[in-house]
């Protein structure tokens, strides 16, 4: 990073590197580990990560559901004759 001129108390200028070393470590690459992603984090963003964990959670399951639902609704109509589609069909809402 860039040097930034930061004034101190006793009117010295604290360099880039006094600041690097105040700085905690990063992973190679530039990049956070995982804990110093939410070191940070409040209880208000706990609960709104679990809320959205459970909410993906839900929507992919209700895709799991309608392709089960789907199926069988597909193999009621597959082979069904006029007269007996509808109790094939009566049979699947269980």
């Amino acid at each position: 990073m860039g040097e930034t001129n930061n004034a101190r108390a006793d009117g010295g200028v604290k360099g880039g590197e006094e600041e690097e070393k105040g700085r905690k470590k990063m992973t190679k690459g530039g990049k956070a580990s995982f804990h110093d992603l939410f070191k940070n984090a409040d209880a208000a963003d706990v609960v709104l990560m679990l809320v959205g964990t459970v909410a993906a959670l839900a929507s992919g399951m209700s895709q799991v559901v309608m392709s089960i639902i789907f199926g069988r609704m597909v193999d009621a109509f597959g082979g069904a004759t006029r007269d007996t589609i509808l109790p094939r069909v009566d049979k699947t809402k269980a």
